[in-house]
């Protein structure tokens, strides 16, 4: 029975002990949490005193753990911890909703209290609940997690929820004290020692008798057990006596059993005693077997140590328990404490001075205060990890007295050591964070050790008692050491020359408390000022800190309500203006924010706190830079001011001045020598050196043309690049012999690097510039002069092989930097050497593996050394601003030219250096190390590619054919094939076979591919997780994508190509079972069949014949892939693929945005992939609110960042990161200067002029004479405010960067040379020129643009691709010219605007800018005009032919012919409104310009007449797909046609006609197409045939011509009107074939759309697909409704067809309405 109930007994009490434990473990989370939230509040409780926040909080802990001992055995647990709860929540409210800092302060003491009752109560509790090393390390696991737990409540709840400061702290109120009194009486309680009584006989357990002090719950189950255990082990301990003879020195087993330690039952029960006395009396309290069970006697086996609290010394027997113990034996068994409570106090003290004293004085760089600040931050999450891990271990081991005494000796070395290494920097990295986290180990550790040793070791009787009794060691600790920390902190921030130390603060307020003392002795009964001037600063301190909760929160109209009642009673306090003007900014009211900005920075205040919070308004006002001038004036009168000096920095940062910024920077060090300053001015004559290095490099070449901007920008003020470059090398050579880091080095040696280049460059840009003028363009074939050059290249060896080199902890990347300088020094064999010995480290090293090769044959070097240094170099000379072919320096190809001169016969010497680098490649493993038999090692890309490489140059030196290249590709895929990467790794070397070889190359893939299809089909059924199978599949694929790249297989007809792409759906679909478990965004298997299987069907598309079929195959191709992304979502070539398809395809727009919309492009892809595959689309399909929102959002992109650039450069430079600051200004030069971000802003443009004149048309429309005839062209005037001439030939344009990255596009989407607007008639006119799919442009030219960085890559196609682009980009920012040249003088008011502005600054006539757009259309201007003969002629216009020229060609042809009739017109105006000194020529000149004007509307008429034929038939149904579906190049000819043709022709017919009648006299007639001059002489003709003008009519005429005989000077005489009648009646047959050709384009339109609105549309397009094609293409998907896709494209088109259709009538009658 015994036995029975022993083991019933042991499974409750382990159960009980588990409650326990989780018990104690969050009691002391909740705890210390409280605490720690309170202290990470304290800059908000009181920001000037937060050191009196930290007192408040610990100094109340104190005085409760050091009276504790004297009251706690009166007062029973129960009413404690409901104090401590009561304490918590009180604490919060007060510090919540306290009304000011002394009432926060009250509550901050409140948490002290609260803290140090409820650690010394759970303490002492602790004894109650064996075992208690259990128990204590739970207590201390909970309290370690304590400091991770409060800290991120505040930062999840202030800065991730944006709570205030109050929310935050009520919250905690209402949650934390409920939680602690829910684990003390729901889990604890449940976990307590059997018995139940009272709480021992200790001072911790309250006293009276009873169990009123640690109450009893009801009897249950579990209860009944432990009575019975109890009373079975009474009666068996009762039954036998204690071996050994003597008690205390041996145990039953059964009390051994029960864990209850040393000691026997008996001993325990005579310490106990029966009586009650010491709180064992009550219910059952004080028996033996109770007692036995909750006690813990000395150590087993003898007596305990001498000293002990077991049983010897003081505490041994003198006195009866600790609530009997007299106030005199309390403080001598305190003292006997000793043991426990040194270490403790040692402990603290040493780890909390290194936190407030050590930790702050380290940083990298320590002249950071930002670097100070993230190594403290650092530094404590790595203590509280330490802390954290040793408080939890309490149970793993514990320690004995002499390691207890250790573990502080320890903590006190590491003080030592962080203090020491702060001084002398011996250790300066973050390794420094391994002893970090030691130091909490050893915290932690003494922590949890001390206390349980105490509990091992005291008398059973005394051990509450001593528990509670000890824990103010680490009380006591922790205040002395933050009056340590202060003076430690103050010593190392002199030692360092830092400004900030604590304790210079400290001896100023004591100086400042000695005047008023003194003050206050001289008058006690004045009133004291500086009492009153303390309570206003208060009174500001609260308004600011409710005025920041207000920030905090979000909200902006509380933080103006409680900044004007601040002003009010403090109207001269800038703060307050300048946080009003904040949040007037942040709710849209942005004028009155600068009126407050204006103000503050009139006054120029000397805080730099305010005038930073400024640029919180200046910076979206886009006035950033007039936070200078007060910048500069606070620091005259505070000259002193580090913070200010700071700020002026930035400013000039932040404009990029960099000889300002240089300036400001020896002004800072000046005025605080530290070495961060100095650094700030090397990095300042780094960026003047790269500035002017850029600027050479852009510089226009002999005889190019510079265009209106900087042709040859003028040598900046000062020191030359060569002198800045030797000072910077010189101030960084001084700066690292103190002290080095990596980015210093790295600077360092970029320095030295780049004096070398600079020679370089400037040969390499003197033969790109003579190639300009008519001589050879090639790198000098000698070697620079080797005197100082060699010099630099010694002086950067030896920095790097020294102590210098350290700075570089990788031994790789010292290697790289050193075989990099080798390289410059042109020391091929030792950098051979170093390249081999990395290789050797990591095989599969590419970088290494190539530059070897260049070194062994330097004939054939193209590669670059990627490493910083050099990086640092290029930059700094300028290299990486230009893209011209041959302007790039620094390559090995012009480095290593003269050793291998272009023409050399291949001799021995070539052989030689073959072998070698062959013998070198075969040295390399073929696997990586490791593996086993089971799972053997993966095979090596690096060596495996290299043979390849070898072959390509093998080819290049003449020395193999390109069959010797095609067998090592085959070699390699042979190898690699399973390889994702295989395909790409061998693209680049693909556009070097041609002919034969590259379509042998082709077949014999197709071939692999299917062989590697025949073996996975007879592996069995696909499973998913099958590596063999994946293997086959991905061999498979990569030999069909290399195929695809060589131009595809051979195909006779679109036929075969539907063949082949059903085919290779049928393997995609086969496949299906291989993503069984594949997330949605992961890469499939097989999802590039799907991108191929596409490919193949656009190919058929460009092999059919006729345009209708053409459209069926591209219809196929698209719901293959709609098929693939019903299946794969994510997959970004089917969406990419997709988004081509419905826009440049079908015409539709918004399919194509939605598909492009689900790769979530954001930010800077908006330069690199919306430019190209998105934008196009919208502006050929006049998409115009998904265009705008495009355009705004890629020139937000780029402004954004050029605003907030040089806060980013700071940043840079405040932490130290010098080689970044440099990245970060060439980063913001290629966004400026982006392709993208020009024609954006072009685009954009161009959309808001066409806007204005819609809306100024729709005006007219609603009233012939009531609108502003000037208002379009006031708007065509703005929009070329926008996009100013200056930018054309500038350096910014010369030095245009094409970032789009091209590698997106597939093999059937070549990149669109052209007009991006006029990609969708490019794209099939390119189709159908077999250029598109892969047909043509692969077969001569490979699919370049998959190369990385192909847009900007040394390739002839990527060079023509280049120019086009351009050419482009200048023809469309010349266009708002053009069009407002010829709209200029619309009207009355917008002649006088136009006059002043002119006054101002002339604007270009349309005869000075036809010139430029003949350029920009890459022809000169007799070739325009001999072109725009050629296609619009009467005959060419007759049949639609256009003289061959494509629509994409006449469209832009057409906008030529339209400005150049403008420009005669301008003249013929000038003739017939001649000043008095022409008059006498004016009618020759009015005859030629008539004639001229004649011949060119002629012109245009048949233009506009031949583009409508073109439109009308391509919305012919013949050209539509069942009739209805047509082709996107109909839809966006249409768009365009009327958007940016025929309504232009428009907009300038009417608007002079109606500027005639706002002109106040024929001099002041506006002076711009069309010539409506001489609509008043028609009228006036017409008047006198007709005889029909009424009285009114002519009583007015009457009036207006006796008021211009009396007051104004008669006119000069016109030519005659005879001279005008040719150029009249031309202008009137242009109106009238305008209005011709918008009522058969709006007829066409309507015809077409009414078609496709038909029922059974969709139906009919997908019966002339072919069902059996469709459900060979997407029946594998069943979830993919292919009608329903139809109906979709059909439903956008009919919408689109509408839209053109209203907008040609619209056209149409505006037309009608112009007379002449």
């Amino acid at each position: 029975m015994a036995a029975g109930v022993l083991r019933r007994f042991a499974g409750v009490a382990a159960q009980q002990q588990g409650l326990a434990a989780a018990a104690f473990f969050l009691l002391g989370l909740l705890n210390n949490a409280s605490y720690v939230i309170m202290i990470a509040s304290a800059n908000d409780i009181h920001p000037s005193a937060v050191g009196l926040v930290y007192l408040a909080a610990i100094g109340p802990t104190i005085l409760v753990k050091l009276s504790a001992p004297y009251w706690f055995h009166r007062v029973p647990y129960a009413p404690r911890f409901w104090a401590a709860a009561g304490l918590m929540a009180s604490s919060f409210a007060a510090v919540a909703l306290g009304g000011g800092p002394a009432r926060q302060l009250a509550g901050v003491a409140l948490v002290a209290v609260q803290g140090g009752l409820g650690e010394a109560s759970a303490l002492a509790l602790c004894a109650l609940h064996p075992p208690a090393q259990l128990s204590l390390t739970a207590w201390a696991s909970g309290t370690g997690l304590a400091g991770v737990a409060g800290y991120a409540w505040v930062a999840a709840l202030r800065r991730w929820l944006r709570w205030s400061f109050r929310s935050t702290l009520l919250l905690a109120a209402l949650l934390l004290p409920t939680a602690w009194l829910l684990v003390f009486h729901a889990l604890l309680q449940r976990g307590r020692p059997p018995g139940g009584g009272g709480g021992g006989g200790g001072g911790g357990g309250g006293g009276g008798g009873g169990g009123g002090n640690y109450e009893r719950l009801p009897l249950s189950a579990s209860d009944d057990v432990l009575q019975a255990a109890a009373a079975v082990l009474d009666a068996d301990d009762m039954a036998r006596p204690p071996r050994g003879g003597a008690a205390g020195h041996g145990a039953s087993p059964c009390v051994e059993l029960c864990g209850s330690g040393a000691g026997s039952v008996a001993e325990d029960a005579g310490a106990r005693g029966g009586d009650g006395s010491g709180g064992g009396g009550g219910s059952g309290g004080g028996d033996a077997a109770a007692g036995a069970l909750r006690g813990r006697g000395g150590s087993r086996g003898g007596p305990p140590p001498a000293g002990d609290l077991g049983g010897g010394g003081e505490l041994g027997g003198s006195c009866a328990d600790g609530s009997s113990m007299t106030a005199r034996q309390r403080l001598a068994a305190t003292a006997a404490l000793w043991p426990y409570m040194l270490p403790l106090f040692l402990v603290y003290a040493a780890e909390y001075a290194m936190q407030a004293g050590a930790w702050t004085a380290i940083g990298f760089p320590v002249t950071s205060a930002e670097a100070r600040h993230a190594f403290y931050v650092t530094a404590n999450w790595a203590y509280q990890a330490g802390v954290f891990v040793s408080r939890s271990s309490g149970t793993l081991w514990q320690a004995s007295r002499r390691a207890l005494m250790a573990m502080p000796l320890a903590q006190l070395v590491l003080l030592a050591l962080f203090c020491a290494n702060a001084i002398t920097h011996t250790w300066w990295d973050w390794g420094l964070l391994a002893p970090c986290f030691a130091a909490g180990l050893l915290g932690g550790a003494v922590y949890v050790n001390a206390f349980t040793l105490l509990a091992k070791e005291a008398e059973p009787r005394l051990r509450e008692w001593a528990l509670a009794t000890a824990c103010v060691a680490d009380s006591l600790g922790i205040a002395v050491a933050d009056a340590a920390g202060v003076l430690i902190q103050g010593c190392l921030f002199r030692a360092q020359h830092l400004s900030g130390a604590a304790f210079a603060a400290v001896g100023a307020a004591q100086q400042q408390l000695a005047r008023r003392l003194q003050s206050r002795a001289c008058d006690h009964t004045a009133p004291s000022a500086e009492n009153q001037r303390i309570t206003m600063s208060r009174q500001r301190e609260q308004k600011l800190a409710a005025i920041y909760d207000a920030f905090d929160a979000r909200n902006y109209k509380g933080v103006i309500k409680l900044s004007t009642a601040a002003l009010a009673k403090h109207p001269d306090v800038h703060v307050f203006k300048a946080l009003k003007a904040v949040g007037l900014e942040r709710t849209g009211r942005l004028d009155e924010a600068l009126q407050l900005t204006d103000e503050v920075l009139a006054a120029a205040p000397p805080d730099g706190h305010v005038l930073n919070m400024l640029l919180l308004v200046l910076k979206p006002a886009g006035r950033p830079e007039a936070l200078l001038p007060a910048y500069e004036a606070a620091c005259a009168k505070d000259p002193g001011s580090d913070e200010l000096l700071q700020g002026l920095f930035a400013c000039h940062v932040r404009a990029f001045a960099f000889r300002e910024q240089q300036a400001a920077a020896m002004r800072l060090y000046k005025q605080h020598p530290t070495p961060l300053y100095q650094w700030w001015v090397v990095v300042s004559l780094a960026l003047q050196v790269h500035a002017a290095a850029v600027a050479a490099a852009l510089a226009a070449p002999p005889g190019g043309d510079g265009g209106d901007g900087d042709a040859a920008a003028p040598p900046p003020a000062g020191l030359g690049a060569d002198k800045l470059l030797q000072l910077a090398e010189a101030m960084a050579a001084r700066l690292l012999a103190k002290e080095s880091s990596w980015e210093a080095v790295m600077l360092y040696l970029g320095l030295l690097q780049a004096q070398v280049g600079r020679g370089r460059a400037c040969a390499a840009r003197q033969a790109v510039g003579g190639a300009a003028g008519g001589a050879p363009a090639r790198p000098p074939t000698h070697p620079p002069p080797r005197g100082r050059a060699q010099g630099k290249h010694d002086v950067a060896l030896a920095a790097l092989r020294g102590p210098l080199g350290g700075a570089i902890s990788l031994a790789a990347e010292r290697r790289e930097a050193e075989a990099a300088l080798l390289l410059a020094k042109r020391d091929l064999p030792a950098a051979a050497e170093l390249y081999a010995a990395a290789l050797q480290e990591q095989p599969d090293d590419w970088a290494s593996l190539l530059l070897l090769l260049d070194c062994v044959l330097p004939g054939t070097a193209a590669s670059r050394p990627a490493i910083t240094s050099a990086g640092v170099a290029q930059m700094l000379t300028g290299v990486e601003a230009c893209t011209q072919p041959g302007a790039h320096v620094g390559g090995l190809e012009a480095l290593l030219a003269d050793m291998a001169p272009p023409g050399e016969p291949a001799g021995p010497s070539v052989e030689e250096r073959l072998r070698a680098a062959e013998a070198a490649v075969a040295a390399l493993p073929a696997s990586a190390p490791g593996g086993a038999a089971s799972k053997p090692a993966p095979l090596l890309r690096g060596p495996a590619l290299a043979a390849v490489e070898l072959a390509k140059r093998r080819l290049q030196l003449g020395l193999a054919d390109q069959q010797a290249l095609a067998d090592a590709l085959l070699s390699y895929h042979e190898r690699l094939g399973h390889v994702m990467s295989c395909a790409m790794d061998v693209r680049g070397y693909l556009p070097l076979l041609t002919g034969e070889r590259r379509a042998a190359l082709a077949a014999a893939l197709g071939e692999r591919a299917d062989g590697a299809a025949a073996e996975l089909a007879g592996a069995g059924p696909p499973r998913a997780g099958d590596r063999a199978q994946e293997r086959l599949l991905r061999r498979q694929m990569a030999a069909l994508q290399i195929q695809a790249d060589l131009g595809g297989p051979p195909l006779a007809d679109a036929g075969a190509a539907a063949a082949a792409g059903g085919a290779l759906l049928a393997r995609y679909a086969a496949a299906a079972p291989m993503y069984g478990g594949l997330d949605a965004r992961e890469r499939g298997p097989a999802d590039e069949l799907l991108a191929l299987s596409a490919g193949a069907l656009v190919r058929g598309a460009a092999l059919a014949a006729g345009p209708r079929a053409a459209l069926c195959c591209v219809l196929r191709a698209a719901l293959a892939l709609e098929a693939g992304v019903v299946r794969r979502p994510v997959c970004a070539p089917a969406r990419l693929g997709l988004a081509a398809l419905h826009g440049l395809g079908l015409g539709d727009a918004a399919a194509a945005a939605g598909h492009f919309a689900a790769l979530d492009v954001k930010h800077i892809q908006h330069d690199t992939l919306s430019s190209h595959h998105l934008l196009p689309v919208l502006l050929g399909l006049a998409d115009t609110a998904r265009a705008d929102a495009l355009l705004g959002a890629s020139v937000a992109l780029v402004e954004d960042h050029l605003r907030d650039a040089g806060d980013t450069l700071t940043a840079a430079l405040k932490a130290g990161t010098h080689t970044k600051a440099l990245e970060f200004a060439c980063f913001k030069e290629r966004l400026q200067r982006s392709h993208s971000y020009v024609l954006a802003r072009a685009e954009a443009a161009l959309r808001g002029a066409a806007a204005a004149a819609a809306t100024a048309a729709a005006a007219a429309t609603a009233a012939a004479a009531g609108g502003e005839p000037g208002a379009a062209g006031a708007a065509a005037a703005a929009a070329a405010a926008a996009a100013p001439l200056a930018l054309l030939g500038a350096a910014d344009w010369r030095g245009m960067r094409f970032n789009d990255d091209l590698t997106t596009r597939p093999p059937w989407l070549p990149p669109i040379r052209g007009p991006r607007h006029l990609a969708v008639l490019l794209w099939w006119e390119q189709l159908g020129s077999g250029g598109a799919g892969g047909a043509g442009a692969a077969a001569d030219e490979g699919c370049w643009w998959q190369q990385v960085a192909a847009a900007e890559a040394d390739l002839p196609a990527a060079a023509a691709l280049r120019a086009s682009t351009k050419a482009a980009a200048a023809q469309r920012w010349l266009l708002p010219h053009l069009l407002a040249a010829a709209l200029r003088g619309g009207g009355a008011g917008a002649v006088q605007q136009q006059q002043q502005q002119q006054q101002q600054a002339p604007a270009p006539g349309v005869a000075a800018l036809l010139p430029r757009y003949a350029e920009a259309l890459r022809t000169s201007p007799a070739g325009l005009e001999s072109e725009l003969a050629a296609c619009f002629a009467a005959q060419q216009a007759a049949d639609g032919s256009g003289g061959g020229a494509p629509a994409s060609r006449q469209l832009q042809l057409l906008q030529a012919a339209l400005f150049s009739l403008a420009a005669p017109v301008q003249e013929l105006l000038d003739a017939a409104h001649p000043s008095d000194a022409a008059a006498a020529g004016a009618s020759e000149a009015a005859a030629a310009a008539a004639s001229l004007v004649a011949a060119r509307a002629q012109r245009l008429a048949a233009g506009v007449a031949q583009l409508q034929r073109l439109l009308c038939a391509a919305l012919r149904p013949g050209g539509a797909v069942a009739d209805v579906l047509l082709p996107g190049h109909a839809l966006s000819l249409a768009h365009l046609l009327l958007d940016e043709g025929l309504s232009w022709v428009a907009l300038c017919l009417e608007v002079r006609g109606r500027g005639a009648a706002h002109a106040p006299g024929r001099r002041a007639q506006p002076r711009g197409l069309p010539l409506t001059l001489t609509r008043r002489r028609h009228r006036r003709r017409r008047h006198c045939c007709r005889q029909a003008w009424s009285r009114s009519v002519r009583a007015g005429r009457s009036k207006r011509k006796a008021k211009r005989a009396g007051g104004a000077q008669p006119p000069a005489p016109g030519p005659p009107e005879e001279a005008l009648a040719p150029a009249l009646a031309a202008l009137g047959g242009l109106q009238a074939s305008l209005a011709a050709a918008c009522e058969a384009v709006a007829s066409a339109a309507a015809a077409h759309a009414a078609a496709q609105a038909g029922p059974g549309a969709a139906e009919a397009v997908l019966a002339e697909l072919g069902a059996g094609e469709v459900e060979a293409l997407v029946g594998w998907e069943p979830r993919c409704d292919a009608v329903a896709v139809l109906r979709g494209s059909l439903a956008a088109q009919r919408g689109a067809l509408t839209a053109a259709a209203e907008a040609a009538g619209r056209l149409a009658a505006r037309a009608a309405r112009v007379a002449w």
